[in-house]
């Protein structure tokens, strides 16, 4: 008897020892603290002027798939166009506690100045993406070099009225926006080109305020009331190079005036293969997603970045990357936009 008592002694005592570790354990409900911090990976802030342009949403998609493969998280945000919005946007990443802010910005001047400067001092990385901000100092630009893309209108617009027996001829220039950095070098590669060309002339110019296609439409008409021969329209981007062909559709000129655009949208592939506009330039959106969500990352990681090339804007030299576009006509459809899987034939020979 006395032996039983003394195994339920024991047996008690260890019931309460083993109680007492798992209360210690539970911390009365609550659970343990983490000895060492968690580590969320990389934050990304990123802000697009619009997603009107079909163009961005390539971008974004792309960006964020090739971020995340590098261990990154990417916060998108649409300004709308709306340059106090996207200043709102920048201040919002930095009380997120963002690593780095990827800027398509919708006004390259002065808009998002005291916004960046905050960024900055929070040690953010900035990086401009296709359009290099004017006014403060970015740790990289990276684009599609934009000179080389109105190069590539004019030379396509020559070769075509060439191929026609066409030789000399005039020629309008329907440009984006003055505060889109990328506009100016757009309109100073196509009219490098035609400087090598003096036989065509450019007779009309002028920019729209806003990425808004319809103005494609509404400028052609004005266009074609001064100078109805008009042999050429060079057009900022594709939407509004596909509402150009549209009026000249009206005006049964569509393939006899020469259009061209950038940015490879479906529907000015489409055009082009009926053969209603000239070319577009495609921009290899992928490797210039790609890329630049490598670069962001190894900026954040501290990494020196393999970049030897530096573009000047108000403040200084900004690292440059320029990514080469290509042409895209007819003929360099099936390799440049099928192979590379950006648009599908299906989509761009419709039945």
């Amino acid at each position: 008897m006395r032996k039983v008592k003394v195994i339920l002694s024991l047996l008690l005592v260890s019931i309460m020892i083993t109680l007492l570790c798992s209360c210690g354990s539970k911390d009365n409900g609550k659970k343990p603290v983490e000895t060492t911090k968690k580590d969320d990976g990389i934050k990304i802030g990123m802000t697009f002027d619009t997603f009107v342009l079909e163009r961005w949403q390539y971008d974004r998609d792309e960006f964020v798939n090739k971020a995340k493969s590098l261990g990154a998280s990417v916060n998108v945000q649409n300004a709308n166009g709306d340059a106090k919005k996207q200043e709102k946007q920048i201040r919002e990443f930095v009380a997120e506690g963002v690593d780095a802010i990827v800027i398509v910005a919708v006004d390259c001047y002065h808009t998002l100045d005291s916004a960046i400067e905050e960024a900055k001092d929070h040690g953010i990385k900035i990086i401009s993406y296709d359009r290099l901000y004017q006014t403060e100092k970015s740790d990289l630009f990276i684009t599609v070099d934009s000179k080389q893309v109105g190069e590539i209108m004019a030379s396509e617009m020559i070769k075509s009225l060439n191929s026609s027996g066409i030789k000399s001829g005039t020629f309008a220039m329907i440009e984006g926006p003055k505060f889109d950095t990328n506009s100016s070098e757009v309109n100073s590669g196509f009219e490098n080109t035609l400087s090598r060309n003096p036989s065509f002339k450019i007779v009309w110019q002028d920019s729209v305020k806003g990425w808004i296609p319809e103005l494609g439409g509404s400028f052609t008409e004005e266009i074609l009331k001064k100078y109805p021969n008009i042999n050429g329209i060079m057009c900022a981007n594709d939407g509004l190079a596909v509402n150009s062909v549209k009026v000249l559709s009206e005006h049964k000129l569509a393939g006899k005036v020469r259009v061209v655009g950038q940015d490879a949208d479906v529907e000015a592939c489409q055009k082009i293969v009926q053969g209603t506009m000239t070319a577009t330039v495609y921009k290899p959106i992928k490797e210039l997603a790609n890329r630049a969500a490598e670069y962001t990352v190894d900026l954040v990681k501290g990494k020196t970045l393999d970049v030897k090339n530096t573009m000047t804007n108000e403040v200084g030299a900004i690292p440059f990357v320029g990514i080469t576009p290509q042409a895209v006509t007819k003929k360099t459809m099936q390799k440049t936009i099928f192979d590379s899987g950006f648009h599908m034939k299906e989509e761009v020979y419709l039945k």
